[in-house]
């Protein structure tokens, strides 16, 4: 685990750039296939992380927490020991190994493996009688000791009568055969199982910047999983290695845990479990948030006495940040189809889902045009269409096909998701009919998360799931589809936290107009005297 620097105080926390990494370097095809497959934590801050007018990024990796080593190794056991157990089997079977074998051994022979088998009788056997000393739901496990202890019965009557369940025959024809060559493709697909375990281990990320805290959870190929927490709405920090039994001891020494990272205002907590060092973690968060605390409370009341009392001019608001520059093919296909986002001057973004959603719902008109010209042609060819019909049924074609293709297009124009400096907006909308809007103030939002696909990653889509105050059915809604979801998951975020802000000075008002009346009060006297 490595550590980054801090960033300066000074630098700007709310500025975002329309560039997507920190210098604008052009990503090769190469790095791009990688990041499908591992992705640093530093590419996940270069890929939402916050940056100022110059394009510089600001947002720093302060601390990273992956899973321990006792998960890969956990979930590694499946795939490695069925290799192995696939392998030693393959490999038996090469040296001539066969299974079963009857009339191979001496009939009555008491060997040094059937001993073995009887004691392991005999100990199952005091075990059944002791167990219900030693729990209290018992019955099920008496049946399974009589299950296995009959088991290794037959086992024992079997090789007592000269049988044997592995025999090495020296057959060598077995080397190669096509049961052989089964295993061998068995033995490669767990090595890659096993592989795939690597890396989707290591996707696994509890990344702290100076700005939030981001778990990033992904299952490789499957679908992507990201949480966020800003500094200043971070409530507390839990930390849990196990109870007082034996697997506490071994999470306590070998330092692994979950992390439970609680917010102030959302509902649902960031929970990252079998965390490495996590009271480190732990440190490290409560320390930029303690951080954060004394520097925001030192420049909140120094705006307020400003502002409020002394009446002094402030620099004014940023602007609202700007969403993320787009590729060539989505300038592209905005221009032809919808500018998504869209933004005002007075800081609202709407979004529409990703434009290859349009073009999906578009291509079942266009085909079914393209369709009908080929009927059409094909009937005209063979002489099956009188020309007075062709020309009919192209009319009506061309007509069916501008019509429905309005109404696709109009679809998916009048869906919209819309962010404002108070509330987000769900609108759904018939073509050239009713709409139904759906909108929830920016303070009541107790989740913001994001979660995609690896086609949607692939191509850059992904949903973004608000839940809001109430817990009722219609306490939830998504905004489907929508283009650079990490962008859209910053943006709700950051409007929020502005929001907060604005709601905690509004808390303050009548500290200011008691603080306002008494300077007023020292004026006067001061004038008098």
């Amino acid at each position: 685990m490595s550590t980054d620097g801090v960033v300066p105080e000074s630098q700007p926390r709310n500025s975002r750039s329309t560039a997507r990494t920190a210098q604008g370097e052009r990503k090769s095809i190469w790095s791009s296939i990688k990041r499908l497959v591992y992705r640093t934590p530093q590419d996940i801050i270069n890929e939402i992380g916050i940056t100022d007018d110059q394009h510089q990024l600001t947002e720093k990796s302060i601390y990273v927490c992956r899973h321990h080593w006792v998960m890969l190794l956990r979930d590694s056991l499946l795939p490695l020991g069925l290799a192995c157990l696939v392998a030693a089997l393959a490999y038996y079977r090469a040296i001539g190994g066969d299974f079963l074998e009857l009339d191979v051994g001496t009939v009555g022979e008491v060997d040094l493996v059937n001993r073995f088998i009887i004691f392991l009788i005999i100990a199952i056997f005091i075990v059944w009688f002791l167990l219900p000393m030693i729990m209290s739901n018992r019955r099920k496990t008496r049946q399974a000791l009589i299950g296995l202890a009959a088991l290794l019965g037959a086992l024992f009557y079997f090789r007592y009568q000269g049988g044997r369940f592995f025999y090495v025959t020296g057959n060598p024809n077995q080397a190669f055969d096509t049961f052989n060559i089964l295993l061998l493709g068995i033995i490669c697909a767990c090595l890659l199982w096993g592989i795939y375990v690597v890396f989707d281990w290591l996707n696994d990320f509890l990344i702290l910047t100076d700005h939030r805290v981001i778990y990033d959870d992904e299952k490789l190929f499957v679908r992507r999983v990201q949480d966020q927490i800003t500094i200043d709405d971070i409530q507390n920090v839990q930390v849990r290695t196990g109870e007082k039994t034996l697997l506490g001891y071994i999470q306590h020494h070998l330092k692994f845990g979950t992390i439970i990272v609680q917010s102030a205002s959302f509902r649902k907590d960031i929970v990252f479990k079998t965390a490495h060092n996590p009271a480190e973690m732990q440190r490290q968060i409560m320390g930029e948030v303690k951080k954060l605390q004394a520097n925001r409370s030192k420049e909140d009341f120094e705006n307020i006495i400003k502002t409020k009392i002394f009446k002094t001019a402030t620099k004014p608001a940023p602007p609202p940040p700007e969403p993320a520059s787009r590729s060539a093919l989505n300038s592209f296909l905005g221009k032809i189809l919808l500018e998504n986002p869209e933004q005002k001057a007075d800081g609202t973004i709407t979004w529409h889902p990703h434009w290859i959603f349009a073009v999906t719902a578009l291509a079942r008109p266009v085909g079914a045009f393209l369709l009908l010209l080929v009927i059409l042609w094909f009937g005209v060819s063979v002489d099956a269409i009188p020309g007075g019909w062709f020309w009919v049924v192209l009319l009506s074609g061309i007509i069916g096909f501008i019509l429905w293709f309005a109404w696709v297009f109009e679809d998916y124009r009048n869906d919209l998701y819309i962010l404002t400096p108070s509330q987000v907006i769900d609108v759904e909308k018939i073509p050239f009919g009713p709409e139904n809007r759906r909108s929830a103030g920016l303070g009541s939002l107790q989740n913001v998360q994001l979660k995609t696909t690896f086609i949607g990653r692939l191509i850059g889509y992904g949903n973004v799931e608000l839940e809001t105050a109430g817990g009722r059915g219609d306490s939830k809604f998504t905004f489907y589809g929508v283009p650079d979801p990490n962008e859209v998951v910053f943006l709700i975020n950051q409007y929020r936290a502005e929001f907060k802000r604005g709601e905690k000075e509004r808390s303050l008002n009548d500290t200011i107009t008691l603080l306002t009346a008494f300077y007023n009060q020292m004026q006067q006297q001061h004038t008098d005297s």
